[in-house]
């Protein structure tokens, strides 16, 4: 069963195609709510994780046993008894790229970037042990970067498709957009250098590199189900 992995800038379309991905292979789609749902409830009171059919679609049992099984191990145990709960994890969600690639001024600092990267790689190394799973951002690529059975997607797209899209989906005006784009994108590539040491868009972590400003939603997603279906043999 694959597992697939996408990058790309805010606006090119990751999420969108992520979603018809993860319907034609049938697949989990996970991006960063179910982040944000798991460190939110850590060491509170276990309540049924929201439902948020906007951004998360098909959590079918296995995803959400997982994280309600974190929970509650953490609930009893206490954040310092659990790996994936351990100091930092509140950071774990992830808000945007710009909340979290800023560099460590103090050691505190730098140890609590370490503990939230071992907890963000246990949460996805655990959601893609059973495979059949779409993984958007957070670095997933790079975490996942030998797993068997998995296709890693960069995606590419000119600055203005990318603002547009983000003025048409967040009402805002031309400006706005220019703005939220460049601080984005300036925090994506921050991001992976401070916690992986690469540049994001290089080719080689990828096998799939797509330009969205040449090719279709569909065709894109052909190309992706196909090779994910190749080397799932």
């Amino acid at each position: 069963m694959p597992i697939i992995t996408f990058n790309g800038p805010i606006g090119c379309g990751g999420n969108e195609l992520g979603l018809k991905v993860a319907d034609t292979l049938d697949a989990d789609y996970v991006d960063r709510i179910v982040f944000a749902e798991a460190a939110k409830r850590v060491g509170s009171t276990m309540s049924a994780i929201a439902e948020k059919e906007e951004r998360v679609v098909r959590l079918r049992d296995r995803i959400a046993f997982f994280l309600q099984n974190m929970l509650e191990k953490s609930a009893v145990s206490g954040a310092a008894g659990e790996p994936y709960f351990s100091p930092g994890i509140e950071m774990l969600p992830g808000g945007e790229y710009s909340d979290l690639a800023e560099e460590p001024i103090t050691e505190g600092q730098r140890l609590s970037d370490g503990q939230f990267l071992a907890a963000m790689t246990g949460v996805v190394e655990e959601l893609a042990s059973s495979g059949n799973v779409v993984i958007i951002g957070r670095g997933a690529n790079i975490i996942l970067k030998d797993a068997p059975s998995t296709v890693h997607v960069a995606l590419a797209a000119s600055p203005q498709k990318c603002i547009d899209t983000i003025v048409e989906r967040e009402r805002f005006s031309q400006t706005e957009g220019e703005k939220f784009f460049t601080e984005a994108e300036r925090a994506r590539q921050a991001f992976f250098r401070k916690f992986f040491k690469v540049q994001c868009d290089n080719p080689s972590l990828y096998h799939v590199c797509l330009n969205m400003d040449r090719i279709s939603l569909d065709t894109a997603a052909q190309i992706v189900v196909h090779t994910a279906r190749d080397l799932d043999g």
